[in-house]
């Protein structure tokens, strides 16, 4: 059997034996189903339910999992070959708890999921209630961050949020900072217009004080220069901007920032990328950072699954959570060709995820 594509509910539905090729299935429940001794050839899996479901003696070859989850599935003698499985952070909402500061991350595979990273603790959570409303994890994660109030979540209880966070089709520099300041991102160019330059400003607007003047720079299209500075973040207060930066051909680093003028706070152990000239120039960063609500702790999404937590005062890694396909209760006895890290994330209660201590 060819299937193209297909997008809808095929809950216990029964594809036991099935031969499929080609097939592309996209947003659709499979929850319950019966693929037993199935194989499927060439294709792809994205955002789909395989909660529950019988993949037993099921084959996969050349076949992709991306923001598929798997909780109690039967994989018995389930064979996959060259399938790589994708997992996707869409934002990190900061909340606060009594005296904990904790990160609600929002993934493109319907979980949220609560970080404390004082602690590295992880804990899945349902969906707030509102007012029963049917929404889409996409439009969780725009309600959280747009919030700015008191929320009880039933497995954290009364959190406090303030719009303090990312998303992936959010432009943070648009971002309210704490009531009374004011903040610029003023461009121009330098070099004949070979340079982009941005300068933050940050000011008091009672006083018109100003808290923080940081310049930044891209040299793309400037042959005879090497050097990129780039704002990932500011926080609540104004005081402090999260930069990468580094030259082309090399990896790039990343630290906290103040004024121009000020020393920077290195972030200990950031696993940047190699910095390659692009097409065009730009000084804004939109990977996903976020300041913790008392600027005490720094958080970026270092890789599409991977999310890190930094100390501001001393730029100190705190550790890291790796979040991997979703399939707590998942039985894997005899299967082969799963990714190395699929037990790991789905053992001792966890739901996809594993924690990584800092160095």
């Amino acid at each position: 059997m060819e299937v193209a594509a297909f997008t809808g509910d095929l809950h216990r539905s029964d594809l036991a034996g099935a031969i499929v090729s080609g097939c592309h299935l996209r947003n659709c429940n499979l929850s319950q189903v019966d693929l037993s001794r199935s194989s499927w050839l060439e294709g792809s899996f994205g955002r789909v339910s395989f909660d529950h479901a019988s993949l037993r003696g099921a084959s996969f070859r050349g076949v992709s999992f991306i923001e598929v989850t798997f909780r109690d599935a039967d994989l018995s003698d389930t064979t996959f070959e060259v399938n790589p499985h994708y997992v996707t952070i869409l934002g990190g909402i900061w909340c606060t708890s009594a005296d904990k500061e904790i990160l609600l991350v929002v993934l493109a595979d319907d979980r949220i999921t609560a970080i404390t990273p004082e602690t590295l603790a992880v804990q899945a959570l349902a969906r707030p209630d509102r007012n029963h409303q049917q929404l889409t994890t996409e439009d969780w994660g725009k309600w959280l961050l747009d919030e700015s109030d008191t929320l009880d979540l039933a497995s954290l209880g009364h959190i406090s949020l303030d719009g303090n966070g990312w998303y992936w089709n959010r432009d943070w520099t648009d971002d309210y900072l704490s009531e009374g300041l004011i903040s610029e991102f003023l461009g121009s160019y330098a070099a004949g217009g070979e340079v982009q330059v941005r300068e933050i400003k940050v000011t008091i607007e009672e006083t018109n004080q100003l808290l923080l003047s940081l310049k930044l720079h891209d040299t793309t299209n400037l042959p005879s220069a090497n050097t990129v500075l780039r704002a990932l973040a500011i926080s609540k207060d104004g005081t402090q901007v999260a930069v990468v930066h580094g030259s082309f051909g090399e990896v790039e680093r990343a630290s906290i920032r103040s004024n121009d003028s000020d020393p920077s706070i290195p972030l200990c152990g950031f696993r940047g990328e190699k910095l390659e000239r692009e097409d065009w120039p730009y000084t804004i960063d939109y990977r996903g950072a976020a300041f913790s609500p008392s600027g005490k702790i720094f958080a970026i999404r270092e890789f599409s699954n991977v999310v890190g937590f930094w100390r501001t005062s001393d730029g100190e890694c705190i550790g890291r959570v790796v979040f991997h396909t979703a399939a707590r209760g998942c039985i894997v006895d005899g299967a082969t060709g799963l990714p190395p890290e699929f037990v790991m994330a789905n053992s001792d209660g966890k739901d996809g995820w594993i924690v990584e201590a800092p160095n």
